[in-house]
């Protein structure tokens, strides 16, 4: 069995309140990240307590496995919701401070 493979990114601050981008997010970019078929979910976090440095927003996309996410980035859907950004946020959505691709160690679970 193929180990589940995940996307990081950490964002320090979006340009505009949150709310709006927030909104933005959950309700279409989300969304639209969605209808790839190879991606299973995606997790959103803000940081709770403001550490300098440290991204203000946190996303784990989470894909069924390796073959998923080559496919991802060339993927109908994501160019469909890159182009969308371009549209809704010409100066960018947020000011990505970090991204990488990640593979599954060992799922921990109580």
């Amino acid at each position: 069995m193929e180990k589940e493979q995940i996307i990081m990114v950490g964002a320090v601050e979006a340009p505009v309140e949150d709310e709006k981008y927030n909104k933005w997010y959950n309700e279409t970019h989300g969304p639209m990240l969605l209808k790839y078929k190879g991606l299973l979910e995606i997790k959103r976090y803000k940081l709770v307590t403001e550490t300098p440095g440290q991204p203000k927003y946190f996303v784990i996309m989470i894909f069924a496995d390796k073959k998923a996410l080559d496919g991802y980035n060339n993927s109908p859907e994501r160019m469909a919701a890159q182009e969308e950004v371009k549209k809704s946020w010409p100066d960018g959505p947020a000011k990505v401070t970090f991204g990488g691709r990640y593979e599954l160690i060992k799922d921990l679970k109580k």
